[in-house]
């Protein structure tokens, strides 16, 4: 049924308005899959996972749960939780064979989701009291950060992660392996540096549709690799960057028109981190409240 009424639920989705901001959580969702996979009253877990997945080779028992279990945890990450991106992420990985091993960690990111089940987006209103609702637009900015780990997967492909920053409000997140086997962590970074200011420069023109052609006045990208970060900024490369050069001037180029502002931010203060790899408890605290926010 529809009517004029403003929208509540979206597949799955509640939406919260409140007068300083609007929220998106599926709470309601996250109960029907625990009471769907036996697990509504499984003991709480604290965070989503403690270690990486590892690959399977063996004879599959327990694909369908798996498979049907994972397909859930996709749709919630997408959706409304990109806290358990990664470990899901991972997990699809193992689809085609994976072990039991798997599917207990599956469960316990499903435990994770239902002791946390407030938590979703939360996007703020900004700007400067009495102004007008397109000035505020073209005062709002675009807030990177890119990451990768190195050679941690089995396949010894690194993992690019990145998440962007709508006037401090989480708008894209990443966490994907990367298409080729880099050769350094320099290598690696720049790959995700790049990737980000590719998604940076598609969400600057949607802000531009939005504001008549004004684009974001700062568009800032942060990576926690100096020598990506000053190799991108002052245009000099050796020989040891050569065969990913083009990413590197690609980077470079964005820097130089300031399309893009490089900088470097601690590898303990980059949300992206997130998005690499499986951290440790004390980090993933520490960091998921970047990406994530109770919504009531």
């Amino acid at each position: 049924k529809l009517d004029h009424e403003p929208m509540n639920w979206y597949v799955g989705l509640r939406i919260v308005r409140r007068d300083d901001s609007i929220g998106i959580v599926c709470d309601a969702y996250i109960e029907r899959c625990a009471k769907r996979f036996g697990m509504d009253k499984m003991a709480p877990q604290t965070f989503p996972a403690a270690e990486t997945p590892e690959k399977f080779t063996g004879e599959s028992t327990c694909r369908k749960r798996f498979m049907e279990l994972v397909g859930c945890l996709l749709y919630i990450s997408t959706a409304c939780r990109p806290d358990i991106t990664t470990i899901t992420n991972m997990l699809a990985s193992q689809m085609a064979c994976p072990s039991q091993k798997h599917l207990t960690m599956a469960e316990g990111v499903l435990s994770y989701l239902f002791a946390t089940k407030r938590k979703g987006l939360k996007f703020y209103k900004r700007g400067v009291k009495g102004s007008t609702h397109m000035s505020k637009l073209r005062n709002m900015k675009l807030d990177g950060f890119f990451d990768s780990n190195f050679a941690e997967d089995h396949s010894r492909k690194s993992r690019t992660g990145m998440v962007i920053y709508y006037n401090g409000n989480l708008v894209s997140w990443l966490s994907q392996l990367q298409t080729l086997v880099a050769q350094s962590v320099f290598e690696a970074e720049t790959i995700a540096g790049n990737e980000a200011f590719k998604v940076v420069k598609f969400l600057r023109k949607i802000v531009a549709d939005v504001c008549n052609g004004k684009e974001p006045m700062q568009i800032a990208l942060r990576g926690d690799n100096e020598k990506t970060i000053e190799c991108a900024k002052s245009g000099v490369y050796g020989k040891r960057s050569k065969h990913f050069e083009v990413r590197l001037m690609h980077l470079s180029d964005g820097h130089q028109k300031r399309i893009i502002v490089l900088s470097h931010v601690p590898s303990l203060e980059n949300p992206a981190d997130l998005f690499t790899k499986i951290v440790k408890a004390n980090v993933f605290k520490s960091l998921v409240s970047r990406v994530v926010e109770h919504v009531n």
